[in-house]
């Protein structure tokens, strides 16, 4: 098909297309400390030293965020440290009252009081008087 053109007759009667126009935007990023090499040479174009200036930031940024890593994991540890004493300050305190339970009742239980010490959680030498059966 043949674009339209008022002056010649044969095409004056087809549509007029419109003009296309095709915009291409091209976008780029990068992530991470550096600008990919291209970028960082172009820098240096413009800014006097700006590659190394660039390059010493990045260094700085990674100490920095190094120290930070470090700071963290000994927070961390002395936080687990505490935890672990609290832990085992617990179990012994709790054996220690389990001991002193068991001691109890059998205390109980020699002392003839049998219910309590069945209730503290032993039943020791019933003495067969006591439960209706003759030596």
């Amino acid at each position: 098909m043949k674009p339209s053109d008022p002056k010649d007759p044969e095409t004056s009667n087809l549509p007029v297309e419109p003009a296309r126009t095709i915009e291409v935007h091209q976008q780029s990023f990068f992530v991470g400390p550096l600008p990919p090499p291209a970028d960082l040479e172009r820098y240096a174009q413009i800014v006097p030293d700006g590659a190394e200036r660039i390059m010493r930031l990045a260094e700085a940024r990674e100490a920095h965020q190094l120290a930070q890593e470090q700071s963290a994991l000994a927070a961390n540890i002395v936080a687990l440290e505490g935890e672990l004493r609290i832990a085992r300050r617990g179990q012994g305190l709790a054996l220690a009252i389990g001991l002193a339970t068991l001691a109890g009742s059998v205390g109980t239980a020699l002392a003839g009081h049998d219910g309590v010490a069945a209730f503290l959680g032993v039943r020791l030498g019933a003495k067969p008087e006591r439960r209706g059966v003759t030596p």
